[in-house]
């Protein structure tokens, strides 16, 4: 099964309001509103967890909301 459903479902399951901004044969993007204690260590390993062979890393970069 490909990545991108399964890292849907995942951010899904977390009940996370998440986008997919891009996408590539390499590379997925996604713009994902998390709670303020959000655990993003735990959820990166999850999404690490999916595939270890495809998925190499995952990033955050955080984001001020707009007012």
């Amino acid at each position: 099964e490909a990545l991108r459903p399964r890292v849907e479902r995942l951010l899904g399951r977390q009940r996370l309001q998440f986008e997919l901004r891009a996408s590539t044969s390499e590379n997925l993007t996604y713009e994902v509103r998390l709670p303020l204690d959000a655990n993003v260590d735990r959820l990166s390993k999850a999404i690490l967890d999916l595939d270890s062979e495809a998925v190499t890393g995952v990033n955050w970069d955080q984001k001020k909301e707009k007012k």
